[in-house]
């Protein structure tokens, strides 16, 4: 009986209905993605941030004016939950003007717009864009956000 390879999806054992997954031995062929090192400082033992959750990285920083949350990586399907624990935990802090600086994201779709609009019914938000960021806000026109420049 001969035994076909498919393209990563099991094996094909001479009965092409019937596949088979073979997961461990597809475990050990698949690179491990090392972590993201964030290059910039650490944050202070006041400042509150987030993991790298598969491409995005958030922190906070207060200053005597305002909260700035910052966001670096992608705003898609996988890391939507994670800014939005992220924006979330800004908005709980509610004492000063929130900034959600956005100018390192790479890419934001869809569920990303609607984390800031609902963000926006909860306190006044203040976005400092990248421009792929800038672009989609300036098609989806969302009311309650003011940009920054």
């Amino acid at each position: 009986m001969e035994v076909f390879r498919d393209a990563g999806f099991g094996r094909l054992d001479g009965n092409p209905s019937a596949i088979r997954g073979d997961s461990s031995a597809r475990r050990e062929e698949d690179p491990v993605r090392p972590g993201r090192i964030r290059a910039e400082t650490f944050p202070q033992p006041s400042d509150e941030a987030g993991g790298d959750i598969a491409g995005l990285d958030w922190w906070l920083k207060e200053t005597a004016a305002s909260l700035v949350l910052h966001v670096r990586g992608d705003v898609d399907l996988v890391t939507a939950p994670e800014f939005a624990r992220a924006v979330r935990v800004a908005i709980a802090r509610g004492d000063r003007p929130m900034i959600i600086d956005l100018t390192q994201v790479d890419f934001m779709d869809g569920r990303g717009l609607r984390i800031l609009e609902e963000a926006s019914r909860d306190a006044p938000l203040t976005v400092k864009p990248s421009r792929l960021v800038r672009r989609l806000l300036e098609v989806v026109r969302l009311e309650r956000i003011t940009i920054a420049e």
